[in-house]
């Protein structure tokens, strides 16, 4: 994928900035109903609502699994941490708060919340390799590549990295009906500016 630039389609883009990059999904529907299943399973025995939440709450068990291991509580900490807990919330000081905060994040987890972190593991090992196959980033630092196939139909969406929110600058659905695919290359255009050019390489057998 060779990006041009966007020719002021971004809020604060600049021919050939280094920020703009493309995400291109390839239309797989077994594919990504597949993904679709593994990201729901996530979110049942994470108890969340998206797969992006399923993940904060594994990230969350990762770090206090890993804590609980590296500096496991004390004697005099399980003691101090069995009174916090004891004590009524609105009794607390703020100190006190702090201070069951930060032992709370060192408790091991449990036998479920380690079932939960050992499946999650297996989960997104599957969808990294499934998302392998649809979909694709690119940029001028970090060029991408992906398998297509004659008649696949892709979304290609040129993006602008923000340090907040990334902006959409461009989208285009493109067709790749088997003539395309006997050129090395294709372009995308907005009126008169090449945007973007796909960039073909037939697979060695």
């Amino acid at each position: 994928m060779t990006i041009h630039g966007a020719f002021g389609l971004c809020n604060n883009d600049e021919f050939g900035s280094e920020e703009l990059y493309v995400v291109v999904k390839r239309l797989d529907l077994d594919l990504q109903d597949r993904i679709d299943d593994i990201e729901r399973e996530a979110q049942q025995i994470t108890g969340r609502g998206s797969w992006r939440y399923a993940q904060q709450r594994v990230d969350s068990l990762r770090k206090q699994d890993f804590n609980s291991k590296s500096d496991p509580l004390s004697e005099a900490e399980v003691e101090s941490l069995a009174r916090l807990r004891d004590m009524n919330p609105t009794e607390r000081t703020r100190d006190q708060d702090r201070e069951l905060r930060l032992l709370l994040a060192r408790v091991p987890i449990s036998t479920a919340d380690a079932s939960v972190l050992a499946r999650m593991r297996e989960l997104e090992s599957q969808r990294r390799r499934l998302l392998r196959r649809v979909e694709m980033r690119s940029s001028a630092n970090q060029p991408g590549s992906l398998r297509v196939y004659p008649d696949d139909e892709l979304q290609v969406v040129l993006m602008e990295d923000d340090p907040f929110f990334d902006d959409t600058c461009f989208g285009s659905t493109v067709l790749l009906d088997p003539s395309a695919l006997t050129t090395p290359s294709l372009e995308i255009k907005k009126e008169d500016n090449t945007l973007l050019t796909l960039n073909f390489r037939p697979l060695s057998r």
